[in-house]
Parts: structure tokens; C-alpha cells; sequence
């Protein structure tokens, strides 16, 4: 039969088309989270809370001490302290979260004067920053095994089965 309104080649040339541009939308929608977190911090000068604009750099490490170091440096200029509170986004990349402990060191020094002065001790990143590794691979890991030890009876579909098992 003989469709005058939708050429076949026009239909031939559309699906491959839309395949094409349904792959490469895919890896886009799957990471919608970043790999910054929020540091809230609080800070004193000469035993009072600090007020004014600070600057600060900040580091992650692989022990308490602070000997051994990940990745780069990140400088954040003229951060707001107000009694002594203060919050910055950082931004690390999602490289230096394996599943292995971290510390965070933070350096700080009045708005563009002095030098830095290293805080003690050193926080240890708890769970939460770690949620871009559980996203990343706990959750692919624990499909693809669910996946390998599926079994999918007569007459099913293996998607829609496969999500009812999960």
C-alpha cells in the first residue's frame, strides 16, 4: 500500500535520526547532581567571633594530619563572616571521593592581607560529600547484579519485569 502523505525514505531517514538523538540526550539526564557540597564554618579572631570578609583556602587531605594531599588548592576571596558564621560551596570535582577518608584543611586570612593561617585540626568529611561515589557506583553495581541473577518468566517483558524485580 502506497502512503502519499509520509514517504517511505522521509520515514527511513527520521529513525535512525531520533535513535541517534535519543543516545546522546541519555548521558546528559543521568548526572544531574554536581560535585559540590557546602561547607558551614564558624570562626574567631583574638577569642571573639569574627565579623568583615575573610579569605580562604581550602585543601583536602587523606589524613588527620594533614601530610599527605588530594588534588589542587581552592582560593574563595572575601568570604562574608557574620559573629563568627560562614558558608562556602565547594567544589572539588567528583575525582578525590573514592569511598577513602578525607579532611578538609581551611587556611584563612583577613580580605587580602597577611598570610593564611592553617586551622586546626583538620575536619574529616563525613558521608554526605560521598553521596556523588553512591550515585556513581553503588547503585550501578547493585542493578547490574540484581540484572545478572534475574531470571524472566514466559510471556514477560524483560523492562517493565526487570523494574517490578528491582
Amino acid at each position: 500500500m502506497n502512503y502519499p502523505f509520509f514517504p517511505t525514505r522521509l520515514l527511513l531517514r527520521l529513525v535512525p535520526l531520533s535513535l541517534l538523538l535519543s543516545t546522546i540526550n541519555h548521558p546528559l539526564s543521568t548526572f544531574a547532581q554536581g560535585s559540590a557540597f557546602t561547607y558551614q564554618g564558624r570562626l574567631n579572631a583574638s577569642g571573639q567571633p569574627a565579623n568583615g570578609l575573610y579569605d580562604l583556602r581550602l585543601r583536602l587531605a587523606s589524613d588527620a594530619l594533614g601530610s599527605n594531599y588530594v588534588g589542587g588548592i581552592l582560593a574563595t576571596n572575601g568570604v562574608p563572616v557574620s559573629n563568627g558564621l560562614f558558608t562556602v560551596t565547594i567544589d572539588f570535582g567528583a575525582g578525590p571521593f573514592t569511598g577513602s577518608n578525607l579532611w578538609l584543611q581551611v587556611e584563612v586570612r583577613t580580605n587580602s592581607a597577611g598570610a593564611y593561617t592553617v586551622l586546626s585540626p583538620l575536619q574529616q568529611l563525613t558521608p554526605a560529600p560521598y553521596a556523588i561515589q553512591a550515585a556513581n557506583a553503588t547503585l550501578a553495581t547493585s542493578l547490574l547484579q540484581r540484572q545478572s541473577n534475574f531470571t524472566c518468566p514466559r510471556n514477560c517483558l524483560l523492562g517493565s519485569s526487570l523494574v517490578a524485580a528491582v
